[in-house]
């Protein structure tokens, strides 16, 4: 967000080219036809979105290095626009569609004292060098030790 224009704007071209690309549309199709096809936001749209989201985070964590940066005001040292506020500039703009009240977010601890053993296996059993078994054979191998391991479980 507190990038220069002119490599904004090379950003937007690029995507353009490559919503182009994806679409095989024509230079003349209307971008934002070619966004709404594709569910590819405008540029714009995807940091603004960023933005907020990290400022949300920073605000509700106590613990986060940007926490003490969303109370202060005012610019920063060198006299522009910080990423903090011009977030906070967005928050402003969007306050009727966002929460009023940001919770603290409280993490669960427990997960770091039981901690799990994982066993990771890059084996195949009954699979032998790749010289004597086809490739039919290494793939319903793989495929039977995958359904006995992992069962299809019917969730209704």
């Amino acid at each position: 967000m507190t990038a220069a224009t002119s490599h904004l704007d090379n950003l937007e071209k690029m995507q353009n080219q490559d919503l182009r690309v994806i679409t095989g549309a024509m230079r003349s199709t209307p971008i934002y036809k070619m966004q709404k096809i594709t569910g590819i936001p405008h540029l714009k749209r995807k940091f603004e979105s960023k933005a907020l989201t990290f400022y949300t985070k920073a605000e509700a964590l106590k613990d986060h290095p940007s926490h003490n940066r969303t109370k202060q005001r005012g610019r920063g040292r060198l006299g522009r626009e910080s990423f903090i506020g011009q977030a906070k500039a967005l928050r402003e703009k969007f306050k009727e569609d966002l929460p009023i009240d940001i919770a603290a977010i409280q993490f669960a601890d427990d997960w770091k004292e039981a901690p799990v053993q994982y066993k990771i296996q890059t084996a195949v059993p009954h699979l032998g060098p790749k010289e004597v078994t086809s490739k039919e054979q290494c793939r319903s191998l793989t495929l039977e030790m995958i359904e006995d391991r992992y069962p299809v479980v019917d969730i209704q």
